[in-house]
């Protein structure tokens, strides 16, 4: 391996992502690449591969017969292996997930994945076994059960693990309420750790608190953990919110939003994104993707990512674990998260916002005088035509009308096209498109373009 410095490091990258046409690394080269071995290797290979890609189109555009033949099956190999060299830049390394952390004489299995700061140094943290959690607050906590409703936490590298009696992880205090799973919450004056230290494990993004609910489908025993104290600082709780730079108070110019809702989870947003991404991708333009609402999962970005977005961000990226909680705290934390989104000068923002249209603070969102004139086009998922009618009444209700934005509803998951495409026509007169349809996502962005400007929009003076 060639010892290179920090700015060759930054030209190689550089490369790579204009041949890949993503963005590897949105806040920029990470501080684990110098000094990651294994992740130096593979990008100085990925580099090579794409050099020698460059000299056999020369080759097969420069010579005939034989020579031009044996040029571009050769160029057809090195492609595969750009691409499978592309995932092993992409996976996070052993040498990542793996690194030893320590809290207070504490070895750690995992940090969650809604805790999103994988450079930070848990050993500087203190540990204190009494006080009053809230949301937000950091805590170290053991496994008490093999079993339960959830029964793997995510790192922050986006891998599912499983957890086991024993095992001790960092995990954070905050809200889910949801229809779908583990519906919980935490007190809003506090929990008091020193009379309670058990806890409910309430998403796979380790959110903890009392879960109230779980649904039939899933084991009705909520995976349990003993708070072995509150991460601190300086005799202070550490916060999601304090391993941040302070939130935003005010709104920069932003890229326009298309915003991708529904009426319920689980029924093809993600997928919708997706299937956006590309088409915009193929459109040559640069592309942000984030999640707005909704309870943090980093699988959900790395998916927008796989789609092709350059720029992948949400709420835990600046210190919200959930958007289950107040007004006063989601305002200031999304406004932060746009104006970090715009940091790379995106064309376009592909912004998903979790669950149905009436919770986790989506009508602040788009009633909000700041937020609101940023949306410009409406994607719509329902189970069912009859939702569908109901969710247009809102958005009519807030001021986003048909004939002012525009707006498109997605054939129900799982159900039968033509005959949704004909009910949706009856009762609505408004346009559907299959989301697993490139080519259907391809004309629905065609006609969005003709109806909206890709001008920066800057906030309204209020």
């Amino acid at each position: 391996m060639v010892d290179m410095p920090h700015a060759d490091y930054e030209s190689m990258i550089g490369v790579i992502e204009k041949r890949l046409q993503l963005k590897l690394w949105p806040k920029g080269t990470p501080r684990v690449l110098a000094n990651s071995p294994e992740r130096i290797e593979i990008v100085q290979r990925i580099y090579r591969l794409i050099s020698e890609e460059a000299g056999l189109i020369g080759t097969c555009k420069d010579n005939a017969g034989q020579v031009q033949t044996e040029a571009e099956q050769k160029l057809h190999d090195v492609r595969e292996q750009i691409l499978f060299v592309f995932q092993l830049l992409r996976a996070p390394l052993c040498s990542d997930t793996h690194q030893p952390i320590e809290v207070a004489g504490h070895r750690v299995k995992l940090v969650a994945s809604n805790i999103r700061q994988p450079d930070f140094n848990w050993s500087n943290t203190e540990l204190s076994k009494e006080g009053k959690a809230h949301e937000g607050d950091l805590a170290l906590a053991e496994v008490t059960t093999d079993s339960g409703s959830t029964i793997r936490i995510e790192d922050y590298y986006g891998r599912d693990e499983r957890i086991y009696r024993g095992d001790r992880v960092i995990v954070v205090f905050g809200n889910r309420r949801t229809g779908t799973s583990e519906f919980g919450e935490i007190p809003e004056e506090g929990w008091n750790i020193s009379s309670d230290n058990i806890v409910d494990l309430m998403c796979h993004g380790g959110i903890v608190g009392c879960i109230r609910e779980i649904p039939a489908r899933m084991i009705q025993t909520p995976t349990r953990l003993k708070v072995l104290g509150l991460l601190q600082e300086k005799g202070r709780n550490l916060n999601l919110c304090d391993l941040f730079p302070e939130w935003d108070r005010k709104l920069k110019p932003s890229a326009p939003i298309i915003a991708n809702l529904g009426s319920g989870a689980e029924l093809g947003k993600t997928t919708t994104a997706a299937v956006l991404i590309r088409a915009l991708k193929a459109q040559g333009l640069i592309v942000a993707a984030s999640k707005m609402a909704g309870t943090g999962r980093y699988r959900d970005l790395l998916e927008l990512r796989d789609a092709g977005a350059d720029i992948f961000l949400d709420f835990p990226d600046v210190g919200l674990p959930s958007t289950y909680t107040t007004a006063e705290r989601y305002i200031p934390a999304i406004r932060t998260l746009i104006n970090r989104l715009n940091e790379e000068a995106p064309d376009v923002i592909v912004a998903e916002f979790g669950g149905d249209i009436i919770e986790a603070n989506i009508p602040t969102f788009l009633q909000h005088p700041e937020f609101k004139p940023l949306v410009q086009a409406i994607l719509h998922s329902s189970g069912d035509i009859l939702s569908m009618k109901g969710s247009c009444d809102y958005y009519r209700k807030w001021g986003f009308s048909p004939d002012n934005i525009p707006f498109y509803l997605t054939y129900p998951k799982g159900r039968n096209n033509y005959g949704s495409s004909i009910r949706i026509q009856e009762q609505l007169n408004l346009p559907a498109f299959d989301n697993q349809s490139d080519r259907e996502a391809t004309q629905v962005i065609q006609n969005v373009f003709n109806r909206i400007s890709l001008e920066k929009i800057s906030p309204p003076n209020y």
